[in-house]
């Protein structure tokens, strides 16, 4: 035969399997689009020269491994179902007088048609929409947008081949499943696995404990530093889980419905269990990547989201002055004197009077909580105390205040409330609670590690009862500066630049309020845009897994319930155990991302709360409109894909 022929025929498969071949084509355009857009922004020099550009260069460069990686999975996930639903035909081929090879070079006139079709239509609207993403970009971190753009020739060379090298190794795997086929298993293979599954109440039984486990230790955990080192951990087990029961807990689960005869022999129940046994098993895997799909959406958006609306909340409780100057390891009272005359000499140079000023030496204890009792730090639970001298104290809130020396005052915090007693190294001591009304504190809720920031009557008693921890004394200026956003700027530049000085062997560190303001910025602003891009890419692979699984399902039904028109159902009985049938499969992932949100919220909150990020109820709300929002999405596409599904199915 001439090569003509088989071009030919590649061109007739492709324009007839067109329902199938589209979202395919959609699936390969979207993910080469979306990893084009990301690298060019990575690569770009407007944003490598910027401000935080190496931030994020970072940021977008893991989002460029994200969506590198998921185009692997999913390309291949979406290419199962072209392949499986055309074994008949690649059989009826081999039959009728081609040989395999004639049906491999069929499929690799298809592969090369559309890899450069998704190639020319992904690049070019990855460049098209390039320019539209930067300026996203630009306005989430709150930059000044330019009309300056490049055309990246390096990330449209890095584009193409890596998804070359991914279009080759999925004809690779399709090759592999032809030439392992003989003529008769592929006329078949449309048709495999119609056998009702069996119940493995072993994989259920794992399902429903690896499930439980990642529960309890999202729920157990208290302390950030831990939430993010075994976060991974749980994860794995809920994706363990989740798979295990969709794959055997659901079989189980309908067949005890089955076993349950008043509810099992009424026509409407009979017809959806039974459907739903009888195909349950090809559905799960399906099923759990809707699950885990709409759970990482529900994630990604509700964090990001909720981080970049609390920036002004995390930059006012994190910096109580415009400008503070902290010297580390502060062995005299010289370096206090000369920490102050530092500040005041850039100020004097740029003739601005400081305001507010709050400045006050303290000592940092690590401790380890075991059991309530903060003992000798074991690298194990750690506790930082900031412990600060009543005399200080009074002096900045001018008050005149006594406690003993087994008496304490503690900074208000949601690590410490509540309590009239601590623990420290056998010593008990008396705990009077108080907030910082006067904002004469630093509360250091920036740290990841549970701080508590401590009054003492007398520094040296204190220490003596802590000498086997370790210790740094530290000197902390603040100043509100009443000046633009600019001159600030400056002078927390000079400060800092004058400070790189080693002074009596201390070491400073300078935080300007504006400058770390717009750090908060580039940081929550490139999540955030990351964030929404990986839940788009998400999202359209939830919705066309879906969409596969309604006209995988749809094709495979029409037989089925043709013969239940024949055996006497009517089309009104037939079109509501369609409706029954697929609202019951449909929205089993939607529900189950929801409780897997619910379980991780207490985690996610720890773990957001190490990036300064302390609005639990800010956090919630945006969760809670993610979850409505998504649903509302998930059930347009509910609409829309049944609206298929029962098209297919009533076909005349």
């Amino acid at each position: 035969m001439r090569k003509s022929l088989y071009l030919s025929l590649a061109i007739q498969n492709i324009k007839k399997n067109y329902r199938t071949v589209i979202p395919y084509l959609c699936t390969c355009v979207i993910t080469i689009m979306m990893f084009s857009i990301l690298d060019s922004l990575r690569t770009s020099a407007i944003i490598l020269q910027g401000v935080g550009g190496g931030t994020m260069s970072v940021i977008l460069l893991l989002g460029r491994v994200v969506v590198g990686a998921f185009s692997i999975l999913f390309i291949f996930y979406t290419n199962s179902f072209l392949i499986k639903k055309r074994m008949k035909e690649f059989g009826v081929y081999n039959v009728l007088g081609l040989e395999k090879k004639h049906i491999i070079l069929i499929i690799s006139y298809e592969t090369i048609i559309l890899s450069v079709l998704s190639l020319l239509l992904g690049l070019f609207l990855g460049v098209a929409f390039s320019k539209i993403s930067q300026l996203l970009l630009f306005k989430l971190m709150g930059l000044a947008a330019t009309n300056e753009f490049t055309l990246s020739i390096s990330s449209i060379i890095l584009t193409c081949v890596v998804f070359a090298g991914i279009f080759f190794l999925v004809f690779l795997n399709t090759i592999r499943m032809i030439a392992k086929s003989n003529p008769i298993e592929l006329i078949r293979q449309e048709s495999a696995g119609e056998k009702e599954p069996k119940a493995n109440w072993l994989v259920a039984l794992i399902g429903f404990i690896t499930l439980g486990a990642g529960y309890y230790l999202a729920q157990s955990i208290d302390d950030p530093v831990m939430a993010i080192m075994l976060f991974f951990l749980a994860v794995i087990l809920v994706i363990v889980g989740t798979f295990c029961l969709f794959t055997s807990g659901s079989i189980v689960i309908l067949k005890a419905l089955k076993k349950n005869k008043k509810f099992y022999y009424k026509t409407k129940n009979f017809t959806a269990v039974s459907g739903m046994i009888y195909r349950m098993k090809r559905n799960a895997a399906g099923l759990a990547n809707i699950c885990i799909l709409s759970t990482c959406v529900l994630v990604m958006i509700s964090t990001t989201f909720s981080l970049y609306f609390n920036i002004g909340d995390i930059v006012d409780k994190r910096f109580v002055r415009d400008i503070s100057v902290t010297a580390r390891s502060v062995p005299n009272e010289e370096v206090v004197i000369e920490t102050d005359s530092l500040v005041n000499s850039v100020l004097e140079q740029n003739q601005v009077v400081g305001k507010n000023v709050s400045n006050y030496k303290y000592a940092q204890y690590d401790y380890s909580n075991i059991n309530g009792k903060l003992v000798k730090y074991e690298d194990i639970n750690p506790v930082i105390i900031m412990t600060i001298s009543l005399s200080e104290y009074n002096r900045l809130t001018n008050d005149n205040i006594t406690l003993a020396d087994d008496e304490l005052l503690m900074l208000e915090t949601k690590y410490f409330k509540d309590k009239d007693t601590l623990s420290i190294n056998d010593v008990t001591y008396k705990v009077t609670t108080i907030k910082d009304d006067k904002n004469v504190i630093d509360s250091f809720v920036y740290y990841a590690t549970p701080i508590y920031v401590v009054i003492v009557n007398d520094m040296d008693v204190f220490y003596a009862n802590s000498s086997d921890n370790y210790v740094n004394t530290k000197y902390i200026y603040m100043v509100d500066v009443d000046v633009d956003d600019e001159l600030e700027t400056s002078i927390t530049d000079q400060i800092r630049e004058q400070g790189k000085l080693d002074i009596y062997q201390s070491q400073y560190s300078v935080d300007g309020k504006i400058q770390n303001s717009q750090t908060f910025f580039e940081l929550y602003g490139s999540l955030l845009f990351i964030g929404v891009f990986l839940s788009v890419l998400f999202l359209i692979a939830t919705v066309l897994i879906i969409y596969y699984k309604q006209i995988t399902e749809g094709y495979e039904d029409v037989r089925r319930f043709d013969i239940m028109k024949k055996v006497g159902m009517s089309q009104k009985e037939v079109s509501s155990s369609i409706r029954r049938q697929v609202l019951m499969v449909f929205f089993i992932p939607i529900v189950m991302a929801t409780i897997h949100i619910g379980f991780a919220f207490k985690m996610i909150s720890l773990m957001v709360g190490a990036l300064s990020m302390n609005n639990t109820e800010l956090f919630f709300y945006c969760t809670l409109f993610t979850v409505v929002i998504f649903s509302a999405v998930y059930a347009i596409v509910y609409a829309l894909t049944s609206r298929t599904y029962n098209h297919i199915v009533n076909q005349k």
